[in-house]
């Protein structure tokens, strides 16, 4: 990595000796842009770059320059130039500052670095002329990111900037993401942020908020705590770029020697007071007004672009009579102390409700103009949102089953090896550094270039891969002691496990199972369930036979108590014949569907299967299909009626939930949008914009709005054992040849999946690969219903909120330009759920049909939805579009599938997951809908282990070498605790928590690697439910209070007795990275225009203290806070172990709380 010459190196080493002349220097310096003189406006003048963690290049490529006919980016240069210039040898240095952002290239830079220049750069941030704002790995999307994701990322960066600067942010900066969610602006509010900044938003929107000078507001972001989550919110009046004709990057167009020709630095100046004035001055109801003097990747020569801004500043400033203004380097961080000082009135965004029972709002869709609604990146690359997903799962598995192994072995005497603790450190890392730079808005938002998205998704694949070599020492542990007590002759003395994963399950390819292709060969599933809950949960297999054993090999677990399981063909894979000579060689033509109930938090389950051959024990009997029209799916919780003689789009008919009684008539189909492609405006990676279909069209399609509906269908089911413990049917779409032409015959299908004593339908689905003939497409799954949800539809917030919608129509003003986009405008995004709902009791025959009736359908990635009529909902599935919509990528979003079966480029094909809930609202229904979205995100990590290898499965091994994952790892501990670890398998925890995080600190960012140091403990719980959620007519105050009310956990339940010793645990509350205690807290105290009094504006020096602010309508002025903060205003983070202890480990969440502890051990 480049460091700085070695000519600033001396200077810069000199300058840490002068701490006089310096502080002088800077004294000096700031005296002359000081304050703001009676009536004068004061320029706020913040130097940044914003540097996209991967967009037209990779993030390597980014950092290093490479490629540069591509994009002309080097952020190794631009942060080295900035550090340069920042030193006080350079003409008036001293007063220059910077911020920074993104942690994903500065822990690239900062790594390689000599000491002197460290030791530089650590003055600056000390000085508050270096400071960083957000300090995430990355800037995140909101749309298409889940909260989950956002939190550790944001907690990667701020963990780097506490272990290197000892400082954390005070401000967010999201200035480029495409749109903005209320559960972002929440999750800032906790990270203890004053304040943050966007520059995207709606344009009918930012007009409005242009005339009523109301670009600058107080959001409550979760009506439900209060004043915790308000935070003072700017919408950038100038995007986040140079003001109009100044841009200080660009071409030196300053001359400010009067002693040279052309010297036109008045002339620059008075049109710079002029622009001021004439589009600045007038947007804002403050005197402070920031501007933002930057853009992407600037200041690779920041020398010539200082040198511009520092003549703009001083000569301003040395003309008081003339300028009715002056000017200042400035950070976000300073803007917001100085505005405090003015104790303005800020409007208001949110519901502020003194009862907390309010409506949530944000910034989505986000329309640039009436043909231009960036809705598409909601969908757009749907891969990548699913392996994000995953990833992000197989991370929090990681980090429990570490953590509860280590702290199992610590109490026991027998800390881990050395071998399994350097391992797991680094996939640690690893998971955390490829999902952080995923988070990023031109990442899991699908809006970069195809060879970008392709660096993501390896870097995702080999954390991935390295996570699951690391696991294989924990299933391998617990096999062996499965082998000991079960010896084959001849007996080992120390057993080899050989383990494998198989990350391509879903299209029925596992080596894992490959032991199974020979009568007597055996295969033991090991897996992980990292919920904090015991749950029922459905295992599919990939299996090679048909007549499959299976025993539930778990120490402690009865084998009196069987599995239930069936066998079945799969309908997706062909016979033999036709998959000789292929990549469908590997695939498996069954499927092992297995049930594994009441399984134990944070525990393991061993489950061995055996291949018995042909005739070695009976088979279940098979149930008998009959002639009738009408096809069922049945079990105690569900009824599914399919009509058999489909042809208009839809087989499924009717659906009845048993326990309740509800049943609505139902339609259920794909369909697709053409893009636009035409004149002006074209769909693309970030704009969705359909083509009208004409009439004759219409005349010859079966039609919906602007779609067309897929009509040619076949329905299927599932031949499985009558006591199979789930039933499935097939509905299968034959796509025409407008849509799709599939040389391997890979149809378009909904596969409906109910099962005994789970509580939801699960749909799967594929989709792909679609034509790239003449004209773009964009499929959607649709859901057409007689539900009565009028205009009106709710959608989630990054997984976390639950926010209402209605058609046609934004809190903050009246859209007009929707008229032009009936169905795009009408998008929004979907993390986790959308729900459609009636309100009120309908009049129809029977008790039971006259209940009002809410559809869910649970998303197992980031989505577009919308309902465009009553009754309907659509979630947008895939896409492939021919041309680009200008938005800066170059190249349309074209995707030729990559991975195993897609190698011949004709398009991705891509499957996902749906779980469908009907229910009556009120409180089952959000319980459900809670508990499914966590059965998702909080999926088992499953490996296989072969128990005897056939000559037929080493036949097998090349036609799935590149899926095929295996690890030879040695048992390296005797746990004695068999199969759930003693102390967590039967972990209390009230229904309406959920443990978000429990895992070990991640320090030591000097290091060549960061490591996991399990001695100090994170632990984040959240309360799943917020205010009125579970509200409903006829729901009683007891049912609301159960889900909404306040819950009480134990942290001491985590941890073995042995560890905890008589003084107890040591535990301190901090904000949400981890990163700083919660007492260090203070942030800023902003008022309200519609308040009579000052109104605390969500406080978090103490919890208290900010509750109390809810009852109080007093409360201090808003530079009162501000004051506990550095000079720099930023947070100085000193070691959290030396933070005062809470009095108690039992701790109580109220709705929609979220606490961060660390514990020390």
């Amino acid at each position: 990595m480049r460091s700085l010459p070695v000519v600033l190196l001396a200077a810069a080493v000199s300058g840490l000796h002068q701490e006089g002349n310096t502080a002088s220097s800077v004294a000096e310096a700031s005296s002359s842009v000081k304050g703001n003189e009676e009536g004068k406006h004061v320029l706020h003048f913040v130097a940044h770059t914003h540097d996209d963690v991967g967009w037209l290049k990779t993030v390597d490529d980014l950092f290093k320059g490479l490629r540069a006919e591509i994009q002309d980016s080097d952020v190794e240069s631009i942060i080295t130039t900035v550090v340069q210039n920042l030193e006080p040898q350079w003409a008036d240095g001293a007063h220059r500052k910077f911020t920074y952002v993104e942690m994903a290239f500065f822990w690239r830079w900062w790594r390689g670095q000599t000491t002197e220049v460290r030791e530089m750069v650590k003055k600056f941030v000390e000085e508050g002329r270096l400071q960083f704002s957000n300090g995430g790995w990355c800037m995140h999307d909101e749309a298409a990111t889940h909260y989950i994701d956002m939190i550790d990322q944001w907690e990667l960066g701020h963990r780097f900037l506490s272990d290197t600067f000892k400082v954390l942010p005070t401000t967010g900066w999201q200035i480029d993401p495409f749109g903005h969610s209320a559960s972002n602006a929440y999750l800032q509010a906790l990270m203890g942020f004053d304040g943050y900044f966007f520059s995207r938003a709606d344009g009918e929107d930012k007009a409005k908020r242009e005339k009523e000078k109301s670009l600058e507001m107080l959001y409550r972001s979760e009506p439900s705590v209060g004043a915790v989550s308000d935070i003072y919110t700017q919408l950038q009046a100038n995007h986040y770029s140079y003001p109009p004709d100044f841009d200080f990057d660009g071409k030196p167009f300053i001359q400010d020697d009067p002693l040279l020709f052309e010297y036109n630095l008045p002339e620059q100046a008075q049109k710079f007071a002029s622009l001021m004035e004439d589009s600045f001055f007038n947007r804002f109801r403050s005197k402070h007004i920031m501007l933002t003097m930057g853009n992407d990747f600037n200041y690779k020569n920041a020398y010539h672009t200082f040198r511009g801004m520092d003549a703009l500043i001083k000569y301003i400033n040395s003309k008081p009579d003339k300028f009715s203004m002056t000017a200042k380097y400035s950070t976000p961080a300073d803007y917001l102390s100085d505005l405090s000082k003015e104790a303005l009135k800020l409007p208001s965004k949110g519901d502020f409700s003194k009862d907390l029972s309010g409506e949530r709002d944000d910034f989505f869709p986000y329309g640039e103009h009436q043909d231009a609604y960036w809705t598409g990146y909601f969908t757009s690359r749907p891969g990548i949102k699913g392996l994000v997903r995953s990833v992000s799962a197989l991370l929090k598995s990681l980090e429990k089953m570490y953590l509860s192994e280590a702290l199992a072995a610590r109490a026991k005497g027998t800390p881990l090896p050395k071998g399994a603790r350097v391992a797991t450190e680094s996939a640690l890392f690893s998971l955390r550094e490829a999902l952080g730079i995923a988070q990023h808005h031109d990442a899991v938002s699908g809006t970069e270039k195809q060879a970008v998205n392709d660096d993501y998704t390896y870097r995702l694949a080999e954390a991935a891969q390295e996570a699951h070599r690391a696991a294989g020492f924990f299933f391998a542990d617990r096999i062996a002691d499965l082998l000991r007590a079960n010896p084959a002759p001849p007996t080992p003395i120390e057993p080899t496990i050989e383990l494998t994963h198989c990350p391509y399950a879903n299209i029925s390819v596992c080596a894992g199972t490959h032991a199974l292709s020979e009568v007597g060969g055996s295969v033991i599933v090991a897996a992980f369930n990292q919920h904090e809950h015991a749950k029922d949960t459905i295992l599919d297999v990939p299996v090679p036979a048909e007549n499959i054993r299976v025993e539930d090999k778990t120490p402690g677990v009865s084998p009196s108590v069987p599995t239930a399981f069936s066998v079945s063909r799969n309908p997706l894979v062909g016979d033999e014949e036709e998959r000789a000579g292929t990549w469908r060689e590997g695939q498996k033509p069954y499927t092992l569907t297995l049930k594994l109930s009441d399984l134990p938090a944070l525990s393991y389950r061993l489950i061995q299967l055996t291949n018995m051959g042909e005739n070695a024990e009976e088979k279940g009997e098979e149930e008998k299909e009959g002639e009738e029209e009408k096809m069922l799916l049945e079990t105690s919780e569900y009824r599914l009626e399919f009509d058999k003689g489909c042809d208009k789009g839809s087989c499924l008919k009717k659906v009845t939930n048993k326990k309740s009684g509800l049943s609505m008539e139902v339609s259920h189909s794909f369909a697709y949008y053409k893009a636009f492609e035409g004149e002006g405006q074209k769909s693309g990676a970030y704009i969705f914009k359909e083509q009208p279909l004409t009439e004759d069209e219409k005349g010859k399609e079966e039609t919906e709005g602007n779609k067309i509906v897929l009509t040619k269908t076949q329905v299927v089911k599932v031949k499985a054992p009558l006591n199979a413990p789930c039933q499935e049917a097939m509905v299968f779409f034959d796509a025409p040849e407008s849509l799709s032409k599939d040389p391997q015959a890979w149809p378009a299908f909904h596969a409906y999946r109910i099962c005994e004593g789970i509580p939801r339908i699960q749909v799967r689905w594929g989709v792909g690969p679609l034509n790239d003939d003449d004209v773009g497409k964009e499929v959607v799954s649709l859901w057409k219903t007689d539900i009565e949800s009028g205009d009106l539809f709710s959608t989630d917030s990054n997984g976390l909120q639950m926010i209402e919608r209605k058609r046609f129509h934004r809190p903050d003003f009246s859209p007009v330009w929707q008229e032009e986009a009936p169905s795009s405008s009408n998008y929004f995004p979907v993390n986790s759920a959308v729900f459609i709902e009636e309100k009120e009791k309908k009049e129809k025959k029977g008790a039971n049909e006259s209940k009002p009736r809410r559809l869910t359908v649970v998303t197992d990635r980031s989505q577009g939805a919308a309902s465009l009529e009553s009754g309907q909902i659509e979630l947008m599935v895939h896409r492939r579009l021919r041309k680009d919509d200008s938005r800066g990528v170059g190249e349309p979003l074209e995707e030729p599938g990559m991975g195993l079966g897609q190698e011949d480029g004709s398009g991705l094909r891509v499957r996902g997951s749906f779980f469908v809930l009907l229910e009556e609202p009120g409180p089952k229904s959000a319980f459900l809908q809670r508990m499914t979205e966590q059965s998702v995100v909080n999926s088992l990590l499953v490996q296989y282990s072969p128990q005897k290898k056939t000559e037929t499965a080493e036949a097998s091994e090349e036609a799935v070498a590149v899926e095929r994952r295996l690890l030879s790892t040695p048992s390296f501990h005797s746990s004695q605790s068999g199969g759930s670890f003693t102390h967590l398998q039967d972990l209390k925890v009230s229904p309406n928590l959920k443990l978000l995080t429990f895992a070990p600190l991640l320090t030591n960012f000097l290091e060549e690697r960061p490591k996991s140091e399990y001695q100090h403990v994170l632990v984040r719980l959240q309360h799943l439910f917020g205010k009125n959620e579970a509200l409903s007519s006829g729901v009683s105050e007891e049912d609301i209070q159960a889900l909404e009310g306040p819950a009480d956990f134990d942290l001491a339940s985590l941890f073995p007795p042995s560890l905890i010793g008589e003084s107890g645990l040591e535990v301190v509350e901090t904000a949400l990275s981890g990163t700083v205690a919660l007492s260090e807290i203070r942030r800023i105290e902003w008022l309200r225009e519609t308040c009579e009094a000052p109104r605390v504006g969500g406080l978090r020096g103490s919890r208290e203290k900010a509750e109390a602010s809810e009852v109080a309508e007093n409360g201090s002025s808003a530079s009162a806070s501000a004051a506990a903060k550095s000079p720099a205003n930023f947070y100085r983070t000193p070691p959290v172990h030396e933070a005062p202890r809470l009095g108690s480990t039992t701790v109580t969440l109220k709705a929609a709380e979220i606490r961060t502890f660390v514990v020390f051990i």
